[in-house]
């Protein structure tokens, strides 16, 4: 997960963009925008927990 430069970016540019984090795959590297809010939900259903 990474907060980076582009993610901020986005934020500023389009307010409802706020609050979110950038999640990569490490050996897809495919990148999804995830909510903060919803990034617990998000990784225990991509780690079937």
């Amino acid at each position: 997960m990474t907060v980076d430069f582009d993610t901020v970016g986005e934020g500023e540019s389009d307010p409802a963009k706020l609050g979110y984090v950038t999640v990569r795959e490490r050996d897809s590297m495919k990148q999804e925008l995830v909510a903060i809010d919803k990034l617990e939900a998000y990784l225990f259903e991509k780690l079937g927990c």
